[in-house]
């Protein structure tokens, strides 16, 4: 009998220690600089959270978080998405990503007209919202050679000559030197944690619960 409840308390711990291993996946750059705001948010709320790692690209970041192959994702928030939950965490200005040698490499800011006659490198795109949001560099989002990794943006516009968008701090974590990233007009970047709608486990409530704490003193 003691062997069958020392059998029983080693299950529920390992049971326990797994439902507090959270796999995250990391869209690019994820919060940025805010991460560790998160995790210190996340750990006073619930102290045995972990996380392992997964990267998303453009066009799996939703749907990895639906298909379990994920707990929680740091995406693009532009809207509603079928069966998740979403936690505004960061909003940041767009960029526009432009080869150094343009003539629009030394603009202070610019518009998506200035941007009319440039060609656009193809990203991929996960939802419709996104392809609205994108605007312009929509373009070619369903080709077969669309890009579907922020990190490879500035290398691509380096080596193409054509131009892409990306998140403001883009330029802090992916430095290159033959691109530049110049201020664009138009709605920003808006970063959130991403849960399935049905998953209602302690850890997930905790991380939902820490993000908005996050939102709260941005």
């Amino acid at each position: 009998m003691l062997d069958t409840v020392d059998s029983l308390t080693e299950q529920n711990r390992r049971r326990t220690a797994d439902e507090k291993l959270l796999t995250l996946g990391v869209l690019g750059f994820g919060l940025a600089e805010r991460w560790p705001d998160l995790t210190a948010a996340v750990h006073g709320q619930e102290p045995g959270i972990t996380f392992s790692y997964a990267e998303l690209d453009l066009a799996d970041q939703y749907e990895a978080v639906r298909s379990h192959r994920v707990d929680v994702g740091i995406v693009q928030y532009v809207g509603p998405v079928d069966g998740l939950l979403f936690e505004h965490a960061l909003t940041m200005p767009r960029v526009v990503v432009v080869p150094a040698r343009s003539p629009l490499a030394d603009a202070d800011h610019l518009t998506e007209a200035d941007l009319s006659d440039s060609p656009w490198l193809p990203t991929a795109l996960a939802h419709p919202a996104l392809e609205a949001w994108s605007g312009p560099a929509a373009d070619g989002s369903h080709s077969h050679g669309a890009l579907r990794h922020p990190a490879a943006i500035p290398s691509a516009v380096a080596t193409t000559g054509r131009i892409a968008l990306h998140a403001e701090a883009a330029s802090r974590f992916y430095p290159h030197p033959d691109v530049r990233f110049v201020p664009l007009d138009g709605p920003p970047v808006e970063i959130a944690l991403a849960t399935r709608a049905t998953d209602d486990r302690h850890a997930i409530a905790a991380v939902r619960h820490a993000t908005r704490l996050l939102d709260r003193v941005r």
